[in-house]
């Protein structure tokens, strides 16, 4: 996206994510964060090895939505990214976007500008993401060959996002 948009790649503002792997289920601040039953249903299932998505030959078999460190850690440098949209001096409005997102969603930023030009202007915010409300792939992803190669399994049914938008 940076290459076909010069003006907007120099407006870019890097945040650098939460390391989750550096992160504990016994952390103080988890505590502050994630509510304490979904923190001990995280507890639990980390005790028993559980995993959050589990496929067998390209399809998905079993999910579990249960906390992960890693989940957390998303959640955290989002909210980061938030605070830095919000909290930003000049910027009348702001866009968040994962620092893979061209090799996850080939097509991204043609859904991504289709959606800014459909959103009313007294909206305040619109959430980009690869599954409906079901959970279920976005139509498009199923053109794709193989999105998820190079990354984990929670990428194999992503491609172009879906769109769920808040008034």
């Amino acid at each position: 996206m940076e290459a076909g948009n010069p003006e907007l790649a120099a407006r870019l503002q890097r945040i650098d994510a939460v390391d989750g792997r550096k992160l504990g289920l016994d952390d103080e601040v988890i505590g502050t964060i994630v509510d304490e039953q979904a923190l001990e249903r995280a507890q639990h299932a980390k005790r028993r090895g559980a995993y959050t998505i589990v496929h067998n030959g390209g399809r998905l078999v079993h999910f579990d939505d249960h906390l992960t460190m890693g989940g957390v850690a998303c959640a955290m440098s989002h909210r980061m990214a938030l605070e830095a949209v919000a909290g930003h001096p000049t910027a009348a409005w702001g866009l968040i976007l994962e620092d893979d997102l061209a090799a996850a969603a080939p097509r991204a930023e043609e859904a991504i500008l289709q959606v800014l030009r459909q959103i009313p202007r007294d909206w305040d915010a619109v959430f980009l993401g690869y599954h409906d409300d079901k959970g279920a792939a976005h139509p498009a992803a199923l053109e794709v060959q193989d999105p998820s190669e190079g990354f984990g399994p929670e990428l194999r049914d992503a491609d172009v996002p879906s769109v769920r938008l808040l008034t």
